[in-house]
C-alpha cells in the first residue's frame, strides 16, 4: 500500500511539474509581429570572409519565417584554386525560437555559381568562365542582444552542378560531347554577425 501511495505521489508530482512548464510556455507568446519594427537584417560570415568576401540581407516575414540573399566574391587566386569566383544565394529560413525569429533555425537554399578558371592548352593560358546552379539546406542558432545586434552559428551543406567545357580537361569517359557535367559540394561553417533594424 505504502508503494502505490509513493507512487501516486511521485506521478502527481511529475504531472504538476509538466503542467507548470506547459502554463509557463503558453504564457510566454511571441510579440505581436505586425507592430514589430525592425523586420530587417544585414549580416556576413566572419568565417567565410577568409576566402570570400559576403554580405547578407534577410526579411522576417512572419515571426518564425524569412528569407535571404547573399553575394559572396572570392578573395584568392584563381590560379591556384579551383573555386566560385562569385556567388549569389538565397534561402528561406524557418525559426522555432519563443521570440520574433531568433532560437534554432533549419533553412533551405538556392544559388548561382559563377565560375572564372585558368587552363593551359597548347601552351597558351586561356580563360574559362561558366555557371553552376546549386540547392543546399542548413541549421544553426541565432542569438539577438536586446540592442538587436546579433550572432548566428551554424553549417550549410549546397550541391551545384554544372556544364563544364569537355576540352579543358574534364573529360567522361568514352564521350565525345563538347562538354561535360560537372557537380560540386559546397559545406560551409556559419559564424555571422549583424544587425537588426
Amino acid at each position: 500500500m505504502r508503494k502505490f501511495l509513493l507512487i501516486i505521489f511521485c506521478l502527481s508530482l511529475v504531472l504538476n511539474l509538466l503542467g507548470q512548464k506547459v502554463i509557463k510556455k503558453q504564457a510566454k507568446q511571441r510579440p505581436d509581429f505586425s507592430s514589430y519594427k525592425a523586420k530587417n537584417e544585414i549580416f556576413t560570415n566572419i568565417l567565410q570572409n577568409i576566402v570570400y568576401a559576403n554580405i547578407s540581407y534577410e526579411r522576417l516575414l512572419t515571426s518564425y519565417l524569412a528569407i535571404n540573399t547573399t553575394i559572396s566574391i572570392y578573395n584568392g587566386n584563381l590560379r591556384e584554386i579551383f573555386a566560385p569566383k562569385t556567388t549569389l544565394y538565397s534561402r528561406i529560413k524557418f525559426y522555432f525560437g519563443d521570440d520574433i525569429c531568433n532560437g534554432f533555425f533549419l533553412q533551405l537554399g538556392f544559388g548561382l555559381f559563377n565560375y572564372s578558371r585558368y587552363e593551359i592548352k597548347d601552351n597558351i593560358e586561356k580563360k574559362i568562365k561558366f555557371t553552376s546552379m546549386g540547392a543546399g539546406f542548413g541549421f544553426g542558432y541565432k542569438y539577438i542582444h536586446h540592442t538587436n545586434w546579433f550572432i548566428e552559428f551554424g553549417a550549410e551543406m549546397s550541391i551545384g552542378s554544372s556544364r563544364y567545357p569537355q576540352e579543358y580537361g574534364v573529360y567522361i569517359s568514352g564521350s565525345s560531347k563538347l562538354k561535360a557535367d560537372f557537380a560540386q559540394s559546397l559545406p560551409i561553417i556559419m559564424l555571422t554577425v549583424g544587425k537588426r533594424f
